[in-house]
């Protein structure tokens, strides 16, 4: 498969969709006009969301992903929103709807009228600006003729989240690193750090003001990661495997606006590379003819099922006695050499709220991270595999494991 080289390696933007059609539409219902309307907000609660500051001091030199990149990503998703919102602007203006209920992240709830909410939104947008411009002005002197204004970023979109790119930043400290370095890989130590982790991962307490959110109904939008995966660069033991603490995430499903999250999703498909996805879509079917396998051993349902669980759990523990052939080949051939990397899984769950999580079947089963908690092989084995048919190499294990097993095959 090869190896995956580190993210500062990568072209970091992808071409955005041709200028939208200003034109108001020939029915927009009030369906449609939610819809705008998140498309606008929750994109705008989605750079507030990962807003935190930066570290210049204790930033290390080495870093895939430093306050210039930060800073590039940050001004590429501003102009977007900004972009998508004056678009908006426009259409929503020339259309006079009685107030609406707009529900905010604190649980309460006001009526509002679009001017109102195009305010409300536009001063968010200039305070954006205002932080854009902040951090522009301390990597300056840093950065000198290569100053970020001088980047084009006029037709382009990030092919990493913004939330990576600062979590790179902020558990890439001295200070952080040096926590880690006390804890020496003991897992009652590493709790409290995890927990540090999951609110450094959802920025709580960060966001000081009201955000308006529409919720659409049956809606799964989820404009952020929903999993992180971070890989602390160490053995169970504490001894360093790589340098750096390392931070890969899933696909965002920003399914209100369907142009950006396709882009996004094909520049993170390249970041990966073909040799991955193909690599991960081979692994889908080998593990399918596994459950299939097993499954004809049984006569029932329950037997069937029974078989499958039995079998996947025996691939997890290493059990060769318990698994066909097919199984024993699976056991020789992971993936990315990560088998004695230490690292954490996290799901975002709701709005700044984030929990540690157990790796998944096949994630399990092709890189065999060493979880800082306590690995749930019973819940793993339960995942339905026809949820990741369509897109195997979707975990955020799979991102984080490239820089990991790049790194480890150098030193082999």
């Amino acid at each position: 498969m090869g190896p995956v080289i580190p993210p500062s390696t990568y072209p970091t933007h992808f071409p955005l969709p041709p200028l939208p059609d200003l034109e108001c539409p020939a029915k927009l219902d009030r369906e449609n006009f939610k819809k705008a309307n998140t498309i606008v907000t929750s994109n705008l609660v989605c750079l507030f969301n990962l807003i935190t500051s930066i570290r210049l001091d204790e930033t290390q030199d080495a870093l895939p992903y430093g306050p210039v990149q930060f800073w590039t990503l940050l001004y590429r998703y501003y102009t977007i929103a900004n972009y998508r919102f004056k678009s908006l602007s426009e259409i929503l203006q020339r259309r006079n709807y009685k107030p609406f209920r707009l529900v905010n992240l604190d649980g309460n709830s006001d009526k509002v009228t679009i001017e109102e909410l195009l305010e409300e939104i536009a001063e968010h947008l200039n305070k954006i600006w205002h932080l854009i411009e902040e951090i522009q002005n301390a990597i300056q002197p840093c950065v000198g003729a290569q100053a970020p204004g001088t980047y084009d970023l006029s037709s382009s979109v990030p092919n990493v989240s913004l939330r990576e790119c600062r979590l790179w930043c902020a558990l890439n400290t001295k200070e952080f690193h040096q926590k880690l370095q006390e804890a020496k890989g003991d897992k009652a130590k590493l709790a409290p750090i995890m927990e540090d982790v999951a609110a450094i991962i959802c920025a709580r307490g960060v966001i000081k003001d009201k955000i308006p959110v529409v919720k659409l109904r049956n809606s799964a939008n989820m404009v952020t990661p929903y999993m992180i995966f971070i890989c602390l660069g160490q053995t169970e033991n504490g001894d360093r495997v790589h340098d750096l603490v390392h931070i890969g995430c899933t696909r965002e499903w920003m399914t209100q606006w369907d142009e950006l999250f396709q882009l996004r999703n094909n520049a993170r498909n390249s970041r990966l590379g073909e040799a991955t996805i193909d690599a991960w879509r081979d692994l889908y079917h080998r593990l399918v003819a596994l459950d299939t396998e097993a499954s004809a051993t049984g006569k029932s349902d329950v037997e069937r099922r029974t078989a499958i669980l039995n079998v996947r759990e025996a691939l997890l523990k290493g059990d060769e006695n318990a698994l066909p052939e097919s199984g024993k080949r699976l056991l020789a051939e992971n993936l990315r050499a990560c088998n004695t990397h230490q690292g954490q899984a996290f799901k975002q769950v709701e709005w700044f709220q984030v929990v540690p999580v157990t790796c998944c079947y096949i994630c399990k089963s092709s890189m065999d991270w060493k979880e800082v908690r306590d690995p749930d092989i019973a819940g793993s084995v339960k995942i339905q595999l026809a949820n990741r048919r369509n897109c195997p190499h979707s975990c955020a294990e799979v991102a984080t494991s490239g820089y990991c097993d790049y790194i480890t095959r150098q030193a082999m």
